[in-house]
């Protein structure tokens, strides 16, 4: 009838309205509307757009999330959060990292502040990052001195800190410092880590899901997470730079650390170098020092066995390299080579070697070694032939008489 209003369509939920932009689009009622259909098809591949599929309905906003996107990615995350004991808790800031992080002093005092400016009560800032969206990220820990032990403190666990920081009385005073939310960094707990795994994110083809559940490397330290569009992709990157960062970082600390043992590695040899000289010139002074006690205490006493048994093995040894085919009788011989090279090279108009001063000292002290040797020995035969004459010459007397 023409005086009846005209019924206005139902509502639709946003799922089935994303589901008639690609597949019943009804604007022109001709071939147009499948044009429409396949745009707002590939709309809905790359995540972004608007579709639309009637002239009643408003369009229909395309997210990366749609379950026809095809930029999506499953990664694989360390597992978020740390023991409830180190009492670590995450302050996010809608404020980018180079407006708040010349400030850190300011928010400790007033994160002091708001515990009562207690004395026992210190504030840490654990690390500091930046986020998503120019928003960054503090992390803090409070610990709490002990009343019994002055020097010992303890760590207030991560849970009730960010339930204390989560009161309504004192949102006011963290959102003027710019902190959104403060939030528990804790491993999560069986049952949450299932109910993740087992539900997969929105837009995320639950075959996808199961397959990264089940391709996980070390499900004890990882889980898997979702890469929804460029900005997820390229704010992973942007965390694996970061990291980077911080692992090169530690790496120039242990450097340096290292070079530092290194060169007190090298002062504390050259110490003990020094240290083992100076104890052999000690030995070797107490040893000349007991020497001549031992000599001076046994002057006119007799041999002992050990020490007779002792001037026999040094005689031995004495006449060993006495002996002409041992180390002097070569000796001589080299050196006599040495003078016939010399006096050759010299007739030749050759160079003439030269000894050094420690070598020219050696040969000395061992010829004159030598000759005093010689003098000894001449000595002993002329008294043995001065003696062989008396005996000759009293040979006859002894006869006769």
């Amino acid at each position: 009838m023409l005086g009846q209003p005209q019924q206005q369509p139902a509502p639709i939920s946003a799922d089935e309205a994303f589901a008639q932009s690609i597949l019943n689009v009804s604007i022109f009622g001709d071939e147009r509307d499948k044009i429409v259909a396949k745009w707002n098809y590939l709309q809905a591949t790359w995540g972004t757009g608007k579709m639309f599929y009637s002239q009643s309905a408003a369009p229909v906003d395309i997210t990366p999330e749609n379950v026809m996107c095809r930029f999506k990615a499953i990664g694989y995350s360390r597992m978020p959060g740390k023991d409830n004991k180190l009492g670590l808790v995450a302050l996010n800031f809608c404020r980018e990292l180079s407006a708040v992080k010349p400030h850190q002093q300011q928010v400790i005092q007033t994160l002091h502040s708001l515990f009562g400016s207690k004395p026992n009560m210190l504030v840490h800032i654990d690390s500091i990052k930046e986020l998503e969206n120019k928003k960054c990220q503090i992390v803090i820990y409070v610990e709490e001195k002990l009343q019994h032990a002055p020097n010992e403190s303890k760590r207030i666990l991560a849970t009730e800190l960010s339930n204390y920081l989560n009161q309504a009385t004192l949102k006011p005073q963290l959102n003027n410092l710019g902190v959104v939310e403060a939030l528990a960094l804790v491993l999560p707990d069986e049952d949450q880590l299932r109910e993740y795994l087992e539900n997969p994110p929105r837009g995320v083809d639950p075959r996808m899901w199961r397959q990264a559940n089940s391709d996980n490397p070390d499900p004890t330290l990882y889980i898997p997470v979702p890469m929804v569009g460029f900005n997820d992709l390229k704010w992973r990157v942007k965390c694996q730079e970061q990291e980077t960062d911080t692992h090169a970082l530690y790496i120039k600390k242990v450097e340096s650390e290292l070079t530092e043992l290194k060169k007190r590695h090298a002062t504390a040899t050259a110490k003990i170098l020094e240290h083992k000289r100076k104890l052999a010139e000690l030995s070797h002074r107490i040893l000349r020092i007991i020497v001549k006690q031992e000599c001076t205490r046994k002057v006119g006493t007799s041999l002992t066995p050990e020490e007779e048994a002792l001037r026999t093995k040094l005689q031995n040894m004495l006449a060993v390299v006495s002996a002409p085919t041992q180390f002097k009788g070569r000796l001589s011989e080299l050196l006599s080579q040495m003078r016939m090279q010399r006096n050759q090279f010299a007739a030749n108009g050759g160079a003439e070697y030269a000894l050094d001063k420690e070598a020219e000292d050696e040969m000395k002290t061992f010829l004159t070694m030598q000759q005093r040797a010689m003098e000894v020995l001449s000595d002993t035969v002329n008294k043995d032939l001065r003696a062989l004459d008396v005996i000759i010459k009293g040979l006859p007397e002894l006869r006769q008489s």
